[in-house]
Parts: C-alpha cells; sequence; structure tokens
C-alpha cells in the first residue's frame, strides 16, 4: 500500500502575529506540513509553543524553519502546493524603501518564485490600508473596492467602532477607559511637527515617534467590510465570536496588565524643568482644561507671535517629556557639553521666570 505524499506549505513571516495562528491551524488540523519562512536565522519557540502542537511538529519533521529573505526564495519553495504569503515590514516603522522593497518588490519575488516553480496557489494576506485613501472612512466595505488581486475582504463579520474595541481592551488590562476626545485637527498640526523632528533628528538616534499625521489619520477613521463573497464562495465563517476573541487577547497580553507595568516615580524632566507655574501647567497638560483653552485661544486669534512660539513649544516639550533619554543621547553626541539638559541650563534658558508659584 502505498504511502501518502506529505504536503507542505509555505508560511513566509512565520514568526508574525497572525502568520504564528495559522501555522498553529495547519499544524493542528493536519492540513499541511508547514515551512516557517522568516527573517531570524533560527527559531525561538516560547513555552508553551515548545510544549504545544508547533514544538512537537518541529521534532517530528512535519514543520520546518527556514530563515529566508524574500529576495531569496527558489529554494524555500520547493516541492509545496501553497504559500501563504504573511511577509510585511512593522508598521510602526517609517521608512519608504522599505516598506516598497518588502511589500511591493518582495510581493512581486513571490509571485514570480510561485509561477517557476508551478506553486498552485498563492494566498496573499493585505489588509485594509490598500483601499484607504488616508481620509475617509469606509463602511461595509465590499471587494468593488479598487484594488487590483482578486480579494475576500476577511472580518469577524461583527463591525464595532474603533475606539470603542481600544476601550475594551484597555479596560480588560486594568487601565481607565479614554474619556478625552481631542479634535483630529488640533493634533495633526503637532503631528506634522513631531514628524517634521524626527526627519531631522532620526539619523541622530531619535526613535520612530507614534504620534504621526498617518496615524492621526487611522485613529479618527471607522473602517468596516463585508464578508458576504468569502462566505458565498469560500464557505467562510468566524471560528471566534469578538468577545471571545477580546478575552484571549487580554489574557494573552497579561504582562502589560496595568499592574505590573514600571511605573516612573516623580514628575519627569520637562514638567522639572518648567516648574511649576502657569506655562508648564499648559505645556505638559497638567491642567487639561487650561491646556484646550490655550490651543482654542491659538486656533481663533491666529496672532503671528503665539502662532511661531506655542505649536514648537507644545511639540518640543512633548517630545522631551515622550523622549527625554533619547533627546538627552542627540545633545550629547552634537553639542561638546556634557548635560545640555541639565536643570540648571534649562532655567537659565526659561524666558517665563519666575517659574515657581512658590518662592
Amino acid at each position: 500500500m502505498a504511502v501518502p505524499q506529505e504536503r507542505w506549505c509555505v508560511v513566509t513571516g512565520g514568526r508574525g502575529f497572525a502568520a504564528r495562528h495559522l501555522v498553529d491551524m495547519l499544524i493542528r488540523y493536519e492540513i499541511y506540513s508547514v515551512r516557517i519562512a522568516d527573517l531570524g536565522p533560527d527559531i525561538k519557540l516560547e513555552t508553551h509553543e515548545e510544549r504545544g502542537s508547533l514544538g512537537q511538529a518541529l521534532r517530528l519533521g512535519r514543520a520546518q524553519y527556514i530563515s529566508m529573505d524574500l529576495r531569496d526564495k527558489s529554494q524555500v519553495f520547493k516541492g509545496v502546493e501553497v504559500v501563504f504569503h504573511m511577509a510585511a515590514p512593522d508598521s510602526s516603522i517609517n521608512n519608504y524603501k522599505l516598506h516598497h522593497s518588502v511589500n511591493v518588490l518582495g510581493t512581486k519575488n513571490i509571485i514570480d518564485a510561485c509561477t517557476k516553480l508551478n506553486v498552485k496557489r498563492l494566498i496573499y494576506t493585505s489588509s485594509p490600508g490598500v483601499v484607504f485613501d488616508g481620509i475617509n472612512g469606509i463602511h461595509n466595505g465590499e471587494e468593488t473596492l479598487p484594488y487590483p488581486l482578486k480579494a475576500y475582504f476577511i472580518t469577524n463579520m461583527e463591525p464595532i467602532k474603533f475606539w470603542e474595541f481600544m476601550s475594551l481592551i484597555l479596560v480588560g488590562l486594568g487601565y481607565e477607559r479614554p474619556r478625552i476626545k481631542i479634535p483630529a485637527s488640533v493634533m495633526m498640526p503637532i503631528a506634522k511637527m513631531v514628524e517634521g523632528t524626527y526627519n531631522i533628528l532620526g539619523p541622530y538616534g531619535m526613535k520612530v515617534p507614534q504620534l504621526t499625521p498617518s496615524r492621526i489619520r487611522l485613529l479618527t477613521c471607522n473602517r468596516t467590510f463585508c464578508s458576504t463573497k468569502a462566505n458565498d464562495h469560500l464557505g467562510y465563517v468566524p471560528i471566534v465570536p469578538l468577545q471571545e476573541g477580546l478575552k484571549r487577547t487580554i489574557e494573552s497580553y497579561s504582562d502589560l496588565r496595568a499592574e505590573l507595568l514600571p511605573r516612573k516615580e516623580g514628575p519627569s524632566k520637562a514638567a522639572i524643568y518648567l516648574g511649576d507655574g502657569i506655562v508648564a501647567d499648559i505645556h505638559v497638560w497638567r491642567e487639561r482644561r487650561l491646556t484646550y483653552t490655550a490651543i482654542v485661544a491659538l486656533l481663533w486669534e491666529r496672532l503671528d507671535a503665539i502662532l511661531q512660539v506655542l505649536p514648537f513649544a507644545f511639540v518640543v516639550f512633548y517630545i522631551y517629556d515622550q523622549y527625554e533619554d533619547e533627546v538627552d543621547a542627540i545633545l550629547q553626541t552634537i553639542f561638546p557639553v556634557e548635560r545640555l539638559s541639565s536643570p540648571e541650563f534649562l532655567i537659565l534658558l526659561n524666558p517665563f521666570k519666575p517659574i515657581h508659584k512658590h518662592g
């Protein structure tokens, strides 16, 4: 009796968040033997993976790990029936060349290799960003939206507003539900200045900021999609309901629970250097009502002097409050002063004297 031939698939970016779950499903349901392809030189399993189906599959030869760059793929794809292309750079990395080389040129390499080696199926996972214009939200979007490939929208079929979703995650991890709403029109100019500052200081070691114009656009638009086509053509239905998925997600990030994170003792350097006067209350958002009043006055009055000073000050103190160690390191690299961020130096430069409410 002939032994059934093994059926192999490849999962690119196989150690990514979504790809790990796909690999686990393929192994547990014995759909395919799996080649896990990713950039790392070898695979490092977490404890639950070592003890679970992935660790067992690797030991039995039903799974393999292959270090792969998308530019060298021919050996990886030989003898496989299906390629699940899930490799992509971290979306928070603000590097156009990196994203283009992986998402565009790398995907072209994958398609070329599948064609050359007669791979039966290529399944390419993407994101809603491919049909998002960066401005307008999408409600119940369908595959008729402009996209060059035969696409299926895969969702949990339970639409929910973005901030409601985030609030459920935050509350589940022990944080307060966000209560203050800041208009995008207020945050966008600040985000543009933060991004401009990063473009200048990035080469000197400043980390990629989280406050960018693209993030503001994403955070202020709801995008929902319809999975009817996937249901009709593929029989797709969600396996895990939304509430159960949220529960599992919160449990899997138990290390991020509010009570476990280290808390910074005392005020930030920016708050210390500004003192405890009205200027500090505004710039480090200590008195939120006062800060909002200043912002409204700035937008309403449009005084040239204010426009020249306040937006810059907001950005400077936001950046230093969030990235004080990085800024210190940059200053030490650029200037021949051991510590330009010392209290004495900054107090000397502070034009708002006296800076303390109490003498």
